[in-house]
């Protein structure tokens, strides 16, 4: 601007010049005012025209003035978007927007652009009238809903309308794990549970059903599973809660799937719950006391008989346990109490110990019982527990003490098995009866080896999955457990 004001007094000095020789006085002044005014024009047009509000309206780029007309410039994020002579329409249009979206959604909305204005000069032409620029602002201007994100771990698991529904998500997912008539001590997360205020586009709120659905399904989890001895994929399966056709299929690398071998890698895959719901219970229970052995050695016996010296008869105690459970699968449980109702009584068997030749014909071929394979208390049963099959019996004495083959046999495996620690089994000839002795602490038999009923095979431990020194033995027909009591004298 000081350039161009240096010109316009330089060629008005030229032009003083050229006139100052003029002879009429008069006609000179009014030339000199004349040319006073046009400077002052000039230096008006340069400087820009203020608007209304005192803010200086500039020309559009590349335009000059002549036909230009005052506007303003609508900017949606820093991009042109229309001119428009008044700004009010833009933001009352704005405005029902808004409105509009929140009755929609039935939730609060907000603009997710900058929107500006700002005043310009520009052809009329380019002037958008009112309805033009409503239609404009419905068609660019964006909303975002304001929601509720629900965070597990600082995994999204799904986003709604508002902490309400947040909140009502997350005790409708507790509540498929406590009972009808159930009143838990305590329903928590297994993770650390946090809802977020979020914008979001509209398309990205859930309603609660609909993330409630999702959450069911789980999210597919892939491991590798490095085989241990006495692994198979039955036992793989069990003890990951995956189905046995899924592991079989995705496993097509694994030469011989029926004889797996320690060191060989597995893939397992299945759904894992983004959220897991822990509950803690107490739960009463009326519980049978079983009991107790005593064997006693009769050298008038031969070693393959036995007799009952006193039948043995069964106590009832109460029990209190606080029971954990993880997606209503129970993970632990503790004794908070017993009250005994009834004392049990003392089994007492006599066992031979002549020096009489052992049968080697199966137990259940022959008619016979099988022979008491330790002695000690009897401390859990077949059947269900703690909401699985308990393939046999526990029987508790101290570490060391003696354990006997239950019939005659061949050993068909001595050696480590997941869970069972030690763990031996005998094949009773060709009937389909097996015997199982697991959590040994030594071995004194091995594999292929031909044994006698009675025959001293191992040692009582605590090994593999054990709370304690006892041992744990099956029978199996035919590969299907049974219950070792209907075996036993």
């Amino acid at each position: 601007m000081n350039s161009f004001l240096t010109k316009a007094k330089k060629g008005l000095a030229g032009i003083k010049n050229r006139i100052s020789g003029m002879a009429d006085d008069k006609f000179l002044r009014i030339y000199q005012h004349q040319l006073s005014i046009l400077l002052t024009l000039m230096i008006f047009l340069a400087a820009g025209i203020p608007g209304a509000d005192g803010a200086t309206v500039r020309p559009d780029d590349g335009q000059t003035l002549s036909g230009l007309v005052p506007a303003y410039q609508v900017s949606v994020d820093g991009a042109e978007l229309a001119y428009v002579s008044d700004p009010g329409p833009v933001k009352s249009a704005l405005a029902q927007k808004i409105e509009g979206a929140k009755r929609q959604y039935d939730m609060d909305v907000s603009l997710n652009q900058e929107i500006t204005f700002e005043k310009k000069l520009v052809s009329p032409k380019r002037v958008c009238l009112p309805p033009d620029t409503e239609n404009v602002i419905r068609r660019e201007a964006k909303v975002q809903c304001n929601a509720s994100a629900v965070y597990a771990d600082d995994v999204r698991i799904g986003t709604v309308k508002n902490e309400k529904e947040a909140n009502e998500f997350l005790d409708r997912v507790k509540s498929r794990y406590v009972e009808n008539g159930t009143e838990p001590e305590s329903v928590t997360f297994q993770e650390e549970i946090r809802i977020v205020p979020i914008s979001v586009p509209p398309d990205q709120v859930q309603d609660v059903d609909t993330v409630l659905a999702e959450t069911a399904k789980g999210r597919e989890a892939v491991q590798e599973y490095t085989v241990a001895d006495g692994d198979t994929l039955t036992t793989v399966a069990e003890s990951h809660d995956m189905d046995l056709d899924r592991l079989v299929a995705e496993n097509s690398h694994v030469p011989d799937p029926d004889h797996l071998k320690p060191g060989q890698k597995l893939r397992l895959s299945c759904n894992v719950s983004p959220l897991n719901v822990v509950t803690t219970e107490v739960i009463p229970q009326e519980e049978v006391v079983p009991f107790e052995t005593e064997v006693r050695e009769d050298e008038s016996l031969d070693r393959d008989r036995t007799k009952i010296l006193q039948k043995g008869r069964e106590g009832k105690k109460k029990t209190e346990f606080r029971v954990e459970k993880i997606n209503g699968k129970e993970k632990n449980r503790a004794v908070l109490s017993e009250q005994v109702l009834s004392e049990p009584v003392k089994k007492i068997i006599a066992k031979g110990s002549g020096k009489a030749e052992l049968s080697v014909t199966s137990s259940r071929g022959g008619g016979r019982s099988l022979f008491q394979p330790a002695s000690g208390r009897l401390t859990s049963g077949f059947g269900q527990r703690w909401g699985r099959l308990h393939k046999g019996i526990d029987i508790a004495n101290s570490i060391g003490t003696p354990i006997y083959a239950a019939d005659s046999g061949k050993v068909i495996f001595a050696g480590t098995s997941r869970g069972y620690g030690n763990f031996i089994q005998i094949e009773h000839g060709s009937s389909g009866l097996i015997t199982c002795y697991g959590h040994l602490k030594s071995f004194d038999v091995s594999s292929g080896e031909v044994v006698r009923r009675g025959q001293l095979i191992a040692h009582m431990g605590s090994t593999g999955n054990s709370t304690g020194p006892h041992l744990h033995f099956e029978v199996r027909v035919n590969n299907t457990p049974q219950n070792p009591i209907s075996y036993l004298p």
